[in-house]
C-alpha cells in the first residue's frame, strides 16, 4: 500500500514494515500510523503486507520486504531520501533489508 500526502509534496518515503511476530497480517493501528505519518506531510510512506511465516518459509517475508524497496530504488526521481522502519518482526525485517542491500 502507499500513502501519499495530500497537501504538499515530498520526495521523502519511509519503508514501513509492520509487526506481527510473523504470523499476524497488520492491523488497524499500522494502516492508521501510516495515513497519520502521509497526511501530516512528512513523507510517502510504502506500506509492506508480507506474506506470513505460518505459510511462507523464511526468508519469503524477507524477500518480499526487499522486493518493496527495490521498488522504492526504481522510483528514485520521485523518492530522494528512502528511510526503513518496522515495529517488532517488522524492526527484524527493516534491518535485514539494509544488510541484504548493503
Amino acid at each position: 500500500y502507499i500513502f501519499e500526502p495530500k497537501k504538499t509534496k515530498t520526495q521523502k518515503v519511509l519503508l514501513y514494515i509492520h509487526g506481527g511476530g510473523f504470523v499476524y497480517k497488520g492491523g488497524k493501528n499500522h494502516y492508521d500510523f501510516c495515513k497519520k505519518i502521509a497526511e501530516g506531510g512528512l513523507c510517502t510512506v510504502v506500506y509492506v503486507d508480507y506474506r506470513l511465516a505460518y505459510q511462507y518459509k523464511y526468508p519469503t517475508p524477507l524477500e518480499d520486504a526487499f522486493a518493496a524497496y527495490e521498488y522504492v530504488l526504481k522510483n528514485q526521481k520521485k523518492y530522494k531520501k528512502i528511510m526503513i522502519a518496522g515495529d517488532s518482526a517488522g524492526g527484524c525485517l527493516a534491518v535485514d533489508v539494509i544488510r541484504k542491500a548493503k
